[in-house]
């Protein structure tokens, strides 16, 4: 990032600002709901966390779509397939695959077992999600919340900050060492508008606003001149 001219090098490289507000929201709703054990009013914790939850199941949505499935689909992801799919039958274990298989094979093998495990961690998140909502759907509205119901709220939502943190970390690698190098900047743009702009919603801008109220002054700049090109 050129931090003078506050202009990316790369159209991903906001991807690490994007994940920064999104573990501060997650922070704030921890907190949040930490200061809702005594009077256990979850109203205004279920108003943060649905807000986080739409940003976060679109921004999942969106890079599972527009950019996960660019890389499958890429002519590199699908060289040598068929060789590589027969030296993993072929191979008793691990070890035998990686000794008897060439550079191409090996970075296609890293890559696909990194997206692997990229759709398990969306999987996860999603399933917390889940069950964040449900418990908030079963406990609104209650006279009174069990203190069990509580501890078991708290739980999950401190479970989900772990799983968008690990997530966002190995995304972030696989983005600056499989992405970046390989990408063109206008495919990079396109992404990126996809994650920034929610063409489905009248509001197209609504994530944009909403990184403009979590950003400091020069996030803010870095963001607009990305918006600029896009």
């Amino acid at each position: 990032m050129k931090n003078e001219k506050l202009i990316l090098d790369n159209p991903l490289d906001i991807m690490p600002l994007l994940h920064k507000a999104f573990m501060t929201q997650s922070i704030r709703n921890e907190l949040l709901l930490a200061s809702s054990f005594t009077g256990r009013d979850l109203v205004l914790f279920q108003k943060h966390f649905e807000l986080s939850e739409r940003l976060l199941t679109y921004h999942i949505n969106a890079e599972d779509l527009y950019m996960t499935s660019q890389i499958l689909d890429s002519p590199g992801a699908r060289v040598n397939e068929d060789e590589h799919v027969e030296l993993k039958d072929k191979a008793s274990d691990l070890t035998a695959f990686l000794g008897e298989a060439d550079s191409t094979t090996l970075e296609n093998y890293v890559q696909e077992t990194i997206l692997a495990s990229d759709h398990t961690n969306h999987d996860e998140i999603t399933e917390t999600t889940e069950d964040i909502l449900n418990i908030l759907s079963q406990t609104i509205g209650q006279p009174r919340i069990a203190k069990r119901k509580m501890r078991d709220l708290y739980e999950r939502v401190v479970a989900l900050r772990f799983l968008e943190s690990d997530h966002f970390e190995n995304e972030e690698s696989f983005i600056s060492t499989q992405i970046i190098p390989n990408m063109p900047r206008n495919k990079q743009l396109e992404i990126v508008k996809h994650l920034l702009l929610d063409q489905s919603c009248l509001n197209s801008r609504w994530i944009i606003e909403w990184l403009m109220t979590r950003f400091d002054s020069d996030d803010q700049k870095i963001l607009n001149n990305l918006i600029l090109l896009l």
